[in-house]
C-alpha cells in the first residue's frame, strides 16, 4: 500500500468538510449591522456572466470609474487572486446550495420566496457563494437585492480581504442590469 494515498484521501476528505465552515466564517465576518434577509439558498454563478467579469480586462475597465483617492489597490488584489482558477472553482461546484442558517449570526433571516410572493417582505438578498483565491486572502460574491417594486437595480461584485485573521470588506465594483 502506497503510503501518500491514504494521506491524500484525508485531505480531500478534511478540505471538503472545511470549505462550508469557512464560508460562513466569512459571512460572519462580513456582517453589516443591522437585519440582513437572505434568500435560503446560494444563487449559482451565472456561468456565462463569470467570463465577462472575472477577466483581468474587466477588472482594469471597472475598478475604479471615476478617480477616488482612497480606493484600495487594484494591484494588490490582481497579483493575489488568479481568475482562472476561480472560474474553475465554479465549474467545479459541488458545495450544497442550501443556506444553513443556523451557522450564522442571528441578524441573518432566512427569506423563503413563497414569503417574498406572499407579500410578507418587501425586499431580500440574494448571493452566490463566496470565491476564495489559492491563499484565502480574498474572496468575491456577486450579490443584488431583490424588492416588491420594480425600482430598477443593479448587481454588485463584492471583493473582501483577510487581514489579521478576519474578513473586511475591500472593494465593490457595480455591474449595471440593463
Amino acid at each position: 500500500m502506497n503510503f501518500k494515498e491514504p494521506i491524500f484521501t484525508l485531505f480531500i476528505l478534511f478540505s471538503c468538510q472545511l470549505l462550508p465552515g469557512q464560508i460562513y466564517d466569512f459571512l460572519n465576518d462580513i456582517n453589516e449591522k443591522g437585519t440582513i434577509r437572505l434568500q435560503s439558498d446560494f444563487e449559482p454563478w451565472d456561468k456565462h456572466n463569470l467570463s465577462v467579469y472575472f477577466s483581468i480586462r474587466f477588472f482594469e475597465e471597472n475598478w475604479v470609474p471615476f478617480p477616488v483617492p482612497d480606493a484600495p489597490s487594484y494591484e494588490t488584489f490582481i497579483a493575489s487572486v488568479d481568475l482562472d482558477k476561480m472560474k474553475k472553482k465554479v465549474l467545479n461546484d459541488s458545495i450544497p446550495r442550501k443556506i444553513n442558517f443556523d451557522s450564522l449570526s442571528p441578524n441573518f433571516k432566512e427569506v423563503r420566496k413563497q414569503d417574498f410572493i406572499n407579500g410578507s417582505i418587501d425586499f431580500y438578498s440574494a448571493m452566490t457563494q463566496p470565491l476564495f483565491n489559492d491563499k484565502n486572502d480574498f474572496a468575491i460574491i456577486y450579490r443584488y437585492e431583490v424588492y416588491r417594486m420594480d425600482v430598477g437595480h443593479s448587481s454588485k461584485l463584492l471583493i473582501f480581504r483577510k487581514l489579521n485573521r478576519k474578513w473586511q470588506y475591500y472593494h465593490t465594483i457595480t455591474i449595471n442590469i440593463h
